[in-house]
């Protein structure tokens, strides 16, 4: 949601080089008219939308209307690509949620409350990648931990149980669990831009109930199909760890958690997107083998 007050800037990985805009995590430009380059070079994230389109009346003497219109126009249209991000004043969000909220109208409810959400993540290094994912995972499901915690912890407190079992327990698993996507997310955009050797590529994308990582199509079925079994594959390999130290001391908490991160093999399987991939490289391998033999 754009408004006069509103102040927008450019995402980390959104470059304005003159008359083009470079989003290098999805590896594209796109090209800007003299009006738009202006409006890109007032983003900066201290200007309000209204002041630069001031600045768009003393440059091309347009009417104030006009010039508000149009730059609210262009920065809405970047907003919803991904390219800025602008959070407005508290009472026009607290106003906009009561009409989302009474509304339930699909294309508002689509354009804002279940809208998908961009994060750019900086750096090429697997450490600091799954850092920064663990944060923004753990920051936008804040509510499952304590949805889980409500179901899970309080009936057994309610009933008797001391506090500390009837809530750590709990709260472990939720943190194994969010740990498990960013784990999974994490892998997929370290082995993308380890093998592109570009730290910039891809980005972390949020709707209301699943973390994805975004990327450009990439040529190479190679390098497509082990950023696809990467993702799997590090939650999994923790699992199989955390469940072989509970064969030498065997605890709940041990299993559990390594259940929970072991269930990241089903996305091995072919009705899930990372399986779909896995499947058609090996299928296109055995095609070409036996193309050779014949």
């Amino acid at each position: 949601m754009i408004v006069e007050r509103s102040k927008p800037r450019l995402l980390p990985s959104v470059h304005h080089d003159g008359d083009r805009i470079i989003d290098r995590a999805m590896g594209r430009s796109i090209d800007l008219n003299e009006t738009a380059q202006h409006i890109v070079c007032g983003i900066d994230g201290t200007r309000s939308v209204r002041e630069i389109a001031s600045g768009l009346v003393e440059r091309f003497g347009v009417e104030e209307r006009r010039a508000l219109e149009d730059t609210t126009g262009l920065i809405e249209v970047l907003y919803r690509g991904g390219l800025v991000r602008a959070r407005p004043p508290y009472g026009y969000r607290l106003a906009y949620l009561v009409a989302t909220l009474s509304t339930l109208h699909a294309p508002v409810l689509s354009g804002g409350a279940f809208a998908r959400k961009r994060v750019d993540v900086r750096g090429g290094g697997f450490l600091a990648i799954l850092v920064q994912v663990a944060l923004h995972v753990s920051a936008r499901y804040w509510w499952l931990i304590a949805y889980l915690l409500l179901i899970g912890g309080v009936p057994l407190l309610l009933l008797g149980g001391g506090a500390r079992q009837t809530l750590l327990a709990p709260l472990i698993l939720c943190s194994v669990l969010l740990l498990g996507v960013s784990l999974h997310e994490s892998a997929h955009l370290y082995v993308l831009r380890r093998r592109a050797c570009d730290p910039w590529l891809g980005y972390l994308s949020f709707t209301s109930l699943q973390a994805s990582i975004r990327r450009p199509r990439i040529d190479g079925e190679e390098l497509d199909h082990e950023v696809a079994v990467s993702g799997p594959l590090c939650p999994v390999i923790c699992g199989v760890a955390l469940s072989t130290l509970n064969v030498i001391h065997p605890s709940f908490l041990l299993a559990a958690s390594g259940l929970l991160l072991t269930v990241h093999a089903l996305s091995l399987l072919p009705p899930s997107k990372d399986g779909k991939k896995l499947f058609s490289y090996a299928f296109a391998q055995r095609q070409r083998e036996v193309y050779r033999e014949h």
